[in-house]
C-alpha cells in the first residue's frame, strides 16, 4: 500500500461524521443518592446549574453565598422538584469563623436530620 493511498483514507476516515456518545448525563440516574453536596457561591448560573444537577441525580444541597437576599431569591427554592432537597446557607469564605454554619445549620438539621 502505498503512502498516497494511506494518507487519502487517513483524510477519509478523518471527514466521516459519526456520533459517538461518551459521557452520560447525571441526571439520567441516582448516582448522587443519598449524598449531601455542598455548593460554594450556588446564587451563580453555574452554581445554582450544578445543584440542579446534583438534586436531580438524587443528591440533597447546601447552597452557599453571602448575599441572604440574592440567595433566598433563586428560583431554586420555590421549584417544587427542587425545593425540598436545598437549603440555602449565608456564609462568607472570607470569614473562617462563618464556617460552622454550614454545618451547624438548623435548617438543614431540621429537614434531613442529623446533629
Amino acid at each position: 500500500m502505498s503512502l498516497k493511498t494511506i494518507l487519502k483514507k487517513l483524510y477519509f476516515l478523518s471527514k466521516k461524521k459519526e456520533v459517538i456518545p461518551i459521557l452520560q448525563p447525571i441526571s439520567e440516574n441516582k448516582i448522587l443518592g443519598g449524598k449531601t453536596a455542598l455548593i460554594v457561591g450556588g446564587t451563580g448560573g453555574i452554581g445554582s446549574a450544578i445543584a440542579k444537577e446534583c438534586i436531580r441525580s438524587g443528591a440533597r444541597c447546601i447552597i452557599t453565598g453571602t448575599n441572604k437576599a440574592k440567595l433566598e431569591g433563586m428560583d431554586l427554592f420555590s421549584d417544587a422538584e427542587f425545593k425540598d432537597s436545598a437549603v440555602p446557607i449565608v456564609v462568607n469564605l472570607n470569614d473562617t469563623a462563618s464556617f460552622k454554619e454550614i454545618f451547624l445549620n438548623e435548617s438543614a438539621i431540621h429537614k434531613w436530620g442529623g446533629g
